[in-house]
């Protein structure tokens, strides 16, 4: 079993890398968007995906883990909200290219708050190690969306 000290760092270090990749960007996209007609325009629409992304990126720096250690369940609580506001900035995006790209980011988030879980409520070790890896994956992920934002 993972010690909760041990826990609380690897969430931390998850945390801050996803608050680095998060705030200071908003990937191709793939083509599981479903088609929708375009409501709006990509510069509003990056726009208004990079307010929240920014919003939660510092929400999720701001865990602190010694608290975290305390209470992993209100923990928890506050990484599942986290998640859903990405699910619906995404969700209520217009820009067909926009949104398929901010789905990138968003299951990158999903998976880390599965992955968040699995640690602390589960006390996989996997799990807790599994985090390291989030950092990275939202930093491809924001960089393609900025990729597709820049271009519009």
């Amino acid at each position: 079993m993972i010690r909760r000290p041990t826990l609380a760092a690897l969430t931390l270090a998850a945390a801050l890398g996803l608050t680095a990749c998060a705030t200071g960007a908003v990937a191709p996209g793939s083509s599981s968007a479903p088609s929708r007609p375009d409501t709006q325009s990509a510069a509003d629409a990056c726009a208004a995906v990079t307010a929240v992304l920014t919003t939660v990126g510092q929400d999720v720096a701001s865990i602190d883990p010694t608290a975290a250690a305390k209470d992993p369940n209100g923990t928890m609580a506050r990484v599942t909200a986290d998640v859903d506001k990405v699910r619906t900035a995404v969700d209520g995006l217009g820009n067909g290219e926009i949104r398929t790209a901010a789905l990138k980011v968003q299951g990158v988030y999903e998976k880390y708050g599965d992955t968040l879980t699995r640690a602390v409520q589960d006390h996989d070790p996997s799990a807790a190690f599994a985090l390291l890896q989030a950092p990275k994956d939202l930093a491809d992920a924001t960089q393609g969306l900025s990729r597709v934002c820049a271009a519009k």
